[in-house]
């Protein structure tokens, strides 16, 4: 069910014409479960909305993390 919703909130800023151009790791913490998604995007707004959205915690985790 979380990995549904961090693919969404993916899905959603992609949608929102993001420029894809550096890679950015991080771990979204939902109610029961803990998942790590990587990113690709161009500035720090990125990280301030999927902090914004309810129900997510944003744990930065690296920049370059493969």
């Amino acid at each position: 069910m979380f990995r549904d919703r961090a693919k969404q909130v993916r899905l959603r800023l992609e949608q929102d014409n993001y420029r894809l151009v550096t890679s950015y790791f991080v771990l979204l913490e939902g109610a029961d479960a803990l998942t790590s998604v990587r990113f690709r995007h161009q500035t720090i707004n990125l990280l301030n909305r999927l902090k914004g959205l309810a129900g997510l915690r944003v744990i930065e985790v690296s920049q370059n993390l493969i």
